[in-house]
This record gives structure tokens, C-alpha cells and sequence, in this order.
């Protein structure tokens, strides 16, 4: 059954009671002909039923208390057909006849309430629903709910978390949007610390709901509790729930900020290998600052050598040839400084040209270092490492 034919039908069962209430002030034929187009609109038949209380009001426009019923079951019927602005019209009309029983206008105020936040009328809305609070004397809970709901579309945060908690509070069986509009307006208010509140408790309800978890770790990074944030997160991941490679990502640089970066690593490396996140430069370049972070340095230069032959970006090599030489492997570093000299116009050339000097330099290849020195001092940049470098290296030939 659809939302809107239940909707319908709890409409229907409400104006039921009102109609044999009041059935001595209005006739018996309007009655039983309401009562037929009411089980029309239970049903879904809103063109018949719509057909069928056109001739009815043709009846009764001149008999106050039929007209009033009839014009609320217009309202009822138009609201389940989408119409807005004819409900709001049938509603107001039926108001305005002043005959209504207490239950059936307040029931009326209430719909209208919901058609005016639609519509975004929201000053109507606030009006009307404060006019209907101070009718009744103790409001269910389902009603304090669309009052927080109705603050919460004016931007009254603390009207709205007053009748949202208040509707929770007193009710046995507080039901779920609630608790999710709750926790809007809290993120609204920059109010985080009730949201995790919360969100726990909407995770006791639905555990597998995977946008509360993502809420609640993002409820407690905006605290600054960010190990919290990657508990929940990994709880989460472990869990199945998070499965997408941007969550996945995500949990990776969870990972980074708590200093974690073995921990993220082997999340990479596990990732890649079932196809869940893809060997993109930025996946590969989180890959590699992860293992230098660790400082695993040939790991990290495994990584390298991996995007190089996806990539064939020139600068990794010089990457690769820098963490080279932190491992003292000279050999190598300068294997891999001479690949991108062999390319023509790189636009770090005298950096290359320098580090190679160094590396030849640690080779005791003493002439080539100068050469090499020699023309990365030409650069401004390099000028004075340079020339230093070159004397330095004179001298010791000498």
C-alpha cells in the first residue's frame, strides 16, 4: 500500500469519528454519501470519490454544517491528490464555517499546518500551529513532532529541539524521523555533542543505516574528538557497511591524521587487491606518503616504481632517486637522476643536475660531480650550494 493511501486512510478514520459525532447536525443523506466517498479515497479512487463530492457540494452550498464536512473532505481529498493550493482553499473554508466540533477544526489547523510548511509559508505555519497549542490541552506526542518539524523549516532551532524532545520524551514508541530531524537541527546549530547522543541512539534502532554512521563520525570530528571519529568509522568498515572506495579513501586518511599510516597501508594494499579502489595517481600517492610516514622507505619507493610504469610521470623518478639517496644506496640514486637528465628541457633540471652531483660525489666519481655541479650552479636556485659544492670537491681532489 502506498504512503499516500495510507496517509489517506488514517485521514479517513479520523473524519469518521467527527462525522457520527455530529451526525445530528447534519443530514443523513450527506452522511452516508460522505461515508461513501471516503472509502473511495481509501482506496485510491480520487477521481470518483472528487466526481462524487462536486455533486454533493452542489447539494449542500447552502446548509453550513454539510458544506462545513463536505469542504474538509475536499481538503483531506486534495492533500492525498498532491493539490496543495485546493486543500489549503477546502481547509480554510471549512474553518471559516465556525461549525466544526473542537477535534475536527484542530485536526483541520494541523493539516493546514503541514500544507503551509509545502508550500513554505512558514509564517502561516508558526501562526497557526502556536493558534492550535494553545487549544489543547495535553498535545500527542505526534503533534509535538510536527511542531519541532514546522520551527525547524522557520529556523527556530531551540523552539524545534524543545518540541522534538519533548514528543520523544512522552512518547512509548518515538519514531525515527524524529530522531533524524533531531539530529538535522543540532548540525544546524553547530550543536555536536547532542547529536552524538543521538545518532547512537538511531544506531540502536537501525544499526545497518550506513548515514549514521558517517554522521557520527562526523559528529565527533566536528567535537575534535578525531579518534573517536575513526573508531566509529572503522567499526563502521568492519561492519561491511562501508564499502565504497570514497569511504574507504575516507577511512585511509582517518587513518594518516591519527598517525596511523601502517594501519592505512595495509587498507590500500587490501583495497586495491579485491578492486575496490582503484590504482589512481592520488590513491598511489596516499599509498607512498603512508609508507614514508612509517618511513618505510623501499616500500615506499615500490609504490613509486608502480605509478612510474601507470604514470610515466618523470617526476617520481626524482622522488625515487631522493629516497635513494636517504637509504644510501648511491647506485641506484644515481640511476635514477640520470633517466630524467636524459629528457629534454625538465623543468627541474638543475635540481636533478645538483642531486646528481651529490650522488656522484658519494661515488668518489669526483669529476663528474664537478661537471654535474658545474652546470646546476648556473641556476640561481643553485648557485651557492653549487659553488660550494664544487670547491669543497676541488679541494679534497687537490
Amino acid at each position: 500500500m502506498s504512503i499516500n493511501c495510507i496517509v489517506t486512510i488514517l485521514l479517513c478514520l479520523l473524519f469518521q469519528g467527527y462525522v457520527f459525532a455530529s451526525a445530528n447536525k447534519i443530514s443523513d443523506r450527506t452522511h452516508n454519501k460522505l461515508t461513501v466517498i471516503h472509502r473511495l479515497m481509501a482506496e485510491d479512487e480520487h477521481e470518483e470519490a472528487l466526481s462524487r463530492l462536486d455533486t454533493l457540494a452542489g447539494h449542500v452550498s447552502s446548509r453550513k454544517y454539510d458544506n462545513a464536512y463536505v469542504q474538509q473532505t475536499y481538503g483531506y481529498l486534495f492533500t492525498s491528490m498532491g493539490r496543495v493550493d485546493d486543500a489549503i482553499s477546502a481547509f480554510e473554508k471549512s474553518l471559516a464555517a465556525g461549525v466544526l466540533q473542537l477535534a475536527a477544526s484542530n485536526s483541520i489547523m494541523l493539516n493546514l499546518v503541514q500544507l503551509y510548511v509545502n508550500k513554505n509559508e512558514l509564517n502561516k505555519s508558526v501562526e497557526l500551529f502556536e493558534k492550535w497549542l494553545g487549544r489543547v490541552e495535553q498535545p500527542a506526542a505526534s503533534e509535538l513532532a510536527l511542531g519541532g518539524s514546522v520551527y525547524a523549516s522557520y529556523g527556530k532551532h531551540l523552539l524545534a529541539v524543545k518540541y522534538l524532545q519533548q514528543a520523544i520524551s512522552i512518547s512509548k514508541n518515538p519514531v525515527e524521523p524524529w530522531y533524524q530531524l533531531l539530529v538535522s537541527v543540532y548540525f544546524e546549530m553547530k550543536n555536536y555533542k547532542p547529536a552524538v547522543s543521538v545518532l547512537k541512539k538511531l544506531l540502536t534502532i537501525n544499526p545497518q543505516d550506513k548515514n549514521y554512521w558517517l554522521q557520527l563520525s562526523a559528529a565527533y570530528q566536528l567535537t575534535g574528538d578525531q579518534l573517536m571519529a575513526l573508531t566509529v568509522y572503522n567499526l563502521a568498515y568492519l561492519k561491511g557497511i562501508i564499502k565504497r572506495e570514497n569511504e574507504i579513501m575516507q577511512l585511509a586518511y582517518l587513518y594518516m591524521a591519527e598517525n596511523l599510516p601502517l594501519k592505512a597501508a595495509v587498507l590500500l594494499n587490501r583495497s586495491f587487491a579485491k578492486n575496490i579502489v582503484k590504482k589512481s595517481a592520488d590513491n598511489l600517492k596516499l599509498l607512498y606518503q603512508a609508507y614514508l610516514a612509517a618511513n618505510e622507505l623501499e616500500l615506499a619507493i615500490a609504490v613509486l616504481n608502480d605509478t612510474y610504469k601507470l604514470y610515466a610521470d618523470i617526476d617520481i623518478k626524482i622522488k625515487i632517486g631522493q629516497l635513494y639517496m636517504e637509504l644510501e644506496e648511491w647506485a641506484s640514486a644515481k640511476e635514477e637522476f640520470y633517466l630524467v637528465l636524459d629528457q629534454d628541457d625538465h623543468k627541474q633540471s638543475a635540481k636533478v643536475y645538483f642531486l646528481a652531483g651529490i650522488t656522484n660525489y658519494e661515488l668518489k666519481n669526483y669529476n663528474e660531480a664537478i661537471r654535474l655541479l658545474e652546470i646546476s650552479k648556473a641556476s640561481k636556485e643553485y648557485k651557492r650550494q653549487s659553488s660550494e659544492w664544487v670547491n669543497y670537491i676541488s679541494n679534497l681532489k687537490a
